[in-house]
């Protein structure tokens, strides 16, 4: 495990959720929003609230 992900600016699996916490972050000089609005996010969902996925 690599932390912060090493292609984290590419990978909207790690991006969506940061912009939900920290949209105005900068990275590498773009917004969080910015980096996620230029990646394919085909596929992406937020999960309901209180869901408890740990058990399913």
């Amino acid at each position: 495990l690599e932390v912060p992900h090493p292609r984290m600016l590419e990978r909207a699996f790690v991006l969506a959720p940061l912009a939900e916490i920290a949209p105005d972050l900068a990275v590498g000089g773009r917004s969080v929003s910015e980096r996620l609005s230029a990646v394919d996010a085909a596929g992406i969902e937020r999960l309901p609230a209180g869901r408890d996925w740990w058990l399913t």
